[in-house]
């Protein structure tokens, strides 16, 4: 986990298998999240690195 400024409070990058998997982990931070009063998802569809061709 980082801690940031702006918008967001902390950022957590997850791996899941699936966005049913994804929407577990989100609903239990919601539920269980001590002071989580909202969440935001992005999820990443490509990647790409500095100096290589954009896919």
């Amino acid at each position: 986990m980082l801690t940031l400024t702006g918008d967001v409070d902390a950022l957590v990058r997850l791996h899941v298998d699936n966005v049913d998997d994804l929407q577990k982990v989100v609903n239990r931070l919601r539920r269980k999240g001590v002071g989580v009063l909202q969440t935001k998802t992005l999820i990443v569809i490509a990647s790409w690195q500095r100096g290589t061709p954009v896919p």
